[in-house]
């Protein structure tokens, strides 16, 4: 009996953490001009950013460089892996932390990662969001998203490609 206790409390656990979270909540505000959602802003300055650096390490916490969200909320922390960084000095410097997610979806779409990128000297500043290789029906699904322009500085989410030809949504507020 024991047993048969143990494994239906694994088989829980399993099922609960192989369950897409969905980041639609996140990310939502996209549609308006690209603004952050309070829980997006949480995320990035509670458990993202440092308040001072110099390198590229310095500017990013070092429990999300090891992978570790205490300051999130479940389900999302769950999703985030460990935060990549890389200073870019080409013209203009700026910081980019990429998070890779697993078993992330937007709106109803598989969402492989996010990345916040900020120069404070260069006004550099914004989000993006990969989805990877989508088909064409998922394509046309985020393509359908009323994405508009913010009203004072009309930034505006718009789709691309990057270089590794996945799609990705781009929310850039450089100033």
């Amino acid at each position: 009996m024991k047993f048969k206790s143990i494994l239906i409390a694994y088989t829980v656990f399993v099922s609960a953490s192989a369950v897409a979270a969905d980041w639609t909540p996140v990310f939502k505000n996209f549609e308006n001009g690209c603004a952050d959602s309070k829980l997006l802003q949480h995320i990035v300055d509670k458990s993202i950013w440092t308040e001072h650096g110099t390198t590229p390490d310095t500017f990013v916490r070092n429990s999300a460089l090891k992978g570790s969200y205490a300051n999130v909320i479940a389900p999302y922390k769950h999703d985030m892996l460990a935060a990549k960084s890389k200073l870019y000095n080409d013209g203009e410097q700026y910081i980019e932390v990429t998070i890779p997610l697993k078993n992330a979806t937007l709106y109803g779409l598989p969402l492989k990662a996010f990345t916040v990128y900020s120069g404070t000297a260069s006004g550099l500043a914004g989000r993006t969001l990969v989805f990877g290789q989508l088909n064409a029906a998922q394509l046309q699904r985020l393509k359908s998203i009323n994405f508009k322009a913010d009203a004072e500085q009309e930034f505006k989410a718009f789709i691309s490609k990057d270089k590794q030809k996945r799609t990705i949504l781009v929310c850039d507020v450089s100033m």
